[in-house]
């Protein structure tokens, strides 16, 4: 009895389902067609890659971690994020409560 439960309880949800994905297939979650929304973001990710191509091209260059390591140096550039050299190892720099990004010139 039981199962029978059960087993109707977890067809019911698979039909839910397959509906529901039919639905959002055509409209999105916000009522707006799919069809206008590929339009726009085709124009806003050409925009997006010119300013996404002016951040990185702000960020500052400096020696990956072995080459901090080798030259001995107080900055470096660890995992994309800038990085400290403390006594007892590296800190990472933190503006405005997010890591600091950096671009590594070496490894």
């Amino acid at each position: 009895m039981a199962a029978g439960v059960f087993l109707g309880a977890l067809l019911f949800g698979l039909f839910a389902l397959a509906y529901l994905h039919a639905q959002n297939r055509s409209v999105s979650f916000a009522g707006v067609s799919t069809a206008a929304n590929t339009t726009t973001s085709q124009n806003s990710d050409a925009s997006t890659a010119a300013d996404e191509s002016d951040a990185v091209a702000a960020l500052p260059r400096l020696p990956g971690l072995i080459e901090a390591n080798r030259r001995r140096a107080h900055t470096a550039c660890i995992a994309g994020t800038v990085g400290h050299r403390r006594s007892n190892g590296w800190v990472q720099a933190v503006a405005e409560n997010a890591p600091r990004r950096c671009i590594a010139t070496s490894q």
